[in-house]
């Protein structure tokens, strides 16, 4: 089976293409399908000028497909609106597993009609094609969206699997869970290397060299570091 894709009618679907980038047209987005459930050959469906709400009521759960959507996004009050691009790879969840393969071999020769955009989007659900969250997208991947949790907020986040205890402090948790070394701790004088990973590194020899590690115990209120 080929990787490459042919577009039927290429000029009307070059056309579609070149009205989404363009300021001077009302045209916001352009669909493609698969001709004939062929996938190697692709046109253009549907174009409008009402927006990725109105792409996303062409979609179908049956078929793959794929669009171009131009859209304004506000950086901030004092800079005129900046026009984006998404590219949407929608996969319908009603498309058979057998089909999704042979449509996934030619996707990367597909793609290469949509490009350049600012984002790209592949998904089965229409929920996540509304314009409302794709400039939201946008935003995350150009690093506007204010993420600053509220102390609140942050105190009822739970520590992810993978994280270690620093985490306890990003999250906002309560101080308590750390564990703090008195100074009781530091009259210990076993420095091996097990504890200088399980201790943060830090050699509680008091007055004498170790032998395994090499710090210098030294007579002071605070531990010194293991070199």
């Amino acid at each position: 089976m080929s990787t490459n894709v042919e577009v039927k009618d290429e000029g009307s679907f070059k056309d579609a293409l070149l009205d989404v980038r363009s300021d001077e047209s009302s045209t916001n987005w352009m669909l493609a399908a698969h001709w004939e459930g062929n996938p190697n050959i692709i046109y253009c469906k549907a174009k409008g000028n009402s927006g990725a709400n109105e792409m996303a009521s062409h979609l179908e759960d049956s078929e793959v497909m794929y669009a171009l959507v131009r859209l304004e996004e506000l950086v901030d009050s004092y800079v005129e609106k900046t026009v984006k691009f998404v590219y949407v790879h929608w996969i319908g969840d009603n498309v058979p597993f057998t089909k999704k393969g042979k449509f996934g071999v030619v996707h990367g020769s597909v793609q290469k009609h949509f490009q350049p955009s600012h984002s790209v989007i592949e998904t089965s659900q229409k929920a996540e094609l509304s314009e409302e969250e794709m400039i939201k997208l946008l935003a995350d991947q150009s690093g506007r969206t204010n993420k600053v949790l509220e102390a609140t907020a942050a105190a009822c986040r739970q520590d992810r699997g993978f994280t270690s205890s620093s985490n306890v402090i990003k999250t906002g948790k309560a101080a308590a869970s750390l564990q703090t070394p008195d100074a009781g701790m530091y009259s210990k004088k076993v420095c091996n290397y097990s504890n200088i990973l399980t201790e943060s590194h830090l050699c509680y020899s008091v007055g004498t060299r170790n032998q395994q590690c090499g710090c210098f115990g030294e007579s002071t209120h605070l531990p010194p570091m293991c070199l």
